[in-house]
C-alpha cells in the first residue's frame, strides 16, 4: 500500500524502510491482519506471518541521517515499545508525535495506556486532542476501549519549546 502511494506523489520526499521499529533491536515474527503487518504477541488471527528486523527508534533515526520533527506512530499496540525504544531522541530533539492509541491491542501485549502516558511524561510531553485541546483525565479517555476502538492524539514537548508547538 505504501509503495503505491508513494508512486502516486513522485514529488514528496518518502523514504519506505522494511524495518519495524520497537524496544530492542532483534528479529521478530509478524502476522498480517486487513492490510497490517502486527507482532505476533498483538496478533488476534495469525493467518500468513513474516520476519522483520526490529530496530529502535534511537538506532534506526542516525541510519537514516536525517532528524524528524514529526513522527506518526500508527502501530496496532506497539505504541509504547516504539517510544521506549526512542528516549534519547525523543527527549533530545521533542519532535511532536501524532499517534494512536489501541487499547485493545496494548492489552494484548500484557501494557495499557497508563503505561503508555507515563513514559511519554517521563519524556516532557503532554496529550492533547487533534484540535489542541489537552486531554483531561488521559488515562480514562485513552483507556475506553469498546471493540478495536482507537483513539489519535497529538503528543507535544511540555519543555524546551519549539516555535510551531501547540499553546498551552
Amino acid at each position: 500500500v505504501l509503495s503505491r502511494l508513494i508512486s502516486l506523489n513522485p514529488h514528496a520526499a518518502i523514504h519506505q524502510h522494511a524495518v519495524a521499529l520497537g524496544a530492542t533491536s532483534c528479529q521478530v515474527e509478524m502476522a498480517f491482519e486487513w492490510i497490517h503487518c502486527v507482532a505476533m504477541a498483538g496478533a488476534s488471527e495469525q493467518s500468513r506471518t513474516i520476519s522483520v528486523v526490529q530496530k529502535t527508534v534511537d538506532q534506526f533515526v542516525p541510519e537514516i541521517g536525517e532528524v524528524p520533527d514529526v513522527v506518526k506512530i500508527d502501530a496496532e499496540g506497539a505504541e509504547l515499545d516504539i517510544l521506549a525504544g526512542g528516549r534519547d531522541f525523543f527527549c533530545r530533539h521533542v519532535p511532536r508525535i501524532f499517534l494512536e492509541v489501541h487499547p485493545t491491542y496494548l492489552q494484548r501485549r500484557g501494557q495499557d495506556v497508563p503505561g503508555l502516558l507515563s513514559l511519554l511524561r517521563s519524556y516532557g510531553y503532554k496529550v492533547y486532542h487533534s484540535d489542541g485541546v489537552p486531554v483531561r483525565h488521559a488515562e480514562r479517555v485513552l483507556a475506553q476501549s469498546e471493540g478495536f476502538l482507537v483513539h489519535r492524539v497529538i503528543c507535544d514537548g511540555a519543555v524546551g519549546e519549539k516555535g510551531g508547538r501547540l499553546r498551552r
